[in-house]
């Protein structure tokens, strides 16, 4: 069953204004606007340590910068065919989400515009794994990992996580591992108790999109492995 987007009471009087360059918090609806115009922007996440998929969609006028949307009937948002939720940001704009308490490899959105005009994005949600756990970290040593084969441009990288500090050390992705220096375990005491957390990341443009264009974010957040110094 469908589910109605029409704007919600709260929204009524927003009128919040945004500082020059800084994503508008003002909201309309979709069918107020020429359907060319409607920009998008999806953020897909996976973190292992709560096991939950999270899908962020935003809907805004013009650019990264306009005014947010509420899709207005028959426009849609779906992932895998399930419909997305409108939600607020603390300081206003609306925006949709999706929450699933399981890792999701494929997401396929699908944007239906006012003039029931389809726009279908597919992402790929990769992870990656250590190869050990509870190891004890040295300067020099080569810590290996697991998972799919690099998308171009993507990040992925190691937190050492201590008491109070953290580093960050960027992966060989030609041997698939991280490999410690002095200078990244400089800041944690001997003994300290340490966590370890791979951390994959991409961003880029959306292959169908309006004229106005789109972007993209996919992340990954590993679970935390003990290690000691």
């Amino acid at each position: 069953m469908r589910v109605s987007h029409k704007i919600p009471a709260f929204f009524t009087g927003i009128a919040l204004i945004a500082l020059t360059g800084c994503p508008s918090n003002e909201v309309m609806e979709s069918k107020n606007v020429a359907q060319s115009e409607i920009y998008q922007y999806y953020s897909v996440s996976f973190d292992e340590e709560s096991n939950e998929t999270y899908i962020n969609a935003e809907f805004r006028v013009a650019g990264p910068n306009g005014t947010t949307l509420v899709l207005s009937e028959p426009s849609d948002i779906t992932c895998n065919g399930e419909e997305l939720k409108i939600a607020t940001y603390l300081l206003g704009g609306a925006h949709y989400t999706l929450s699933k308490g399981e890792q999701i490899n494929t997401v396929n959105l699908e944007f239906i515009d006012f003039d029931k005009k389809s726009y279908k994005n597919r992402f790929d949600l990769n992870t990656a794994q250590l190869s050990t756990d509870n190891m004890v970290l040295s300067p020099g040593l080569q810590i290996p990992f697991t998972g799919p084969d690099r998308f171009p441009g993507e990040e992925l990288s190691l937190e050492i996580i201590g008491d109070s500090l953290a580093s960050t050390i960027e992966a060989n992705w030609v041997e698939k591992r991280f490999d410690l220096s002095n200078e990244a375990l400089s800041k944690f005491g001997k003994g300290e108790k340490l966590y370890l957390k791979i951390n994959r990341f991409r961003e880029g443009t959306l292959s169908e999109a309006t004229s106005r264009g789109g972007k993209f974010k996919v992340s990954f957040s590993g679970k935390k492995i003990p290690a000691t110094l």
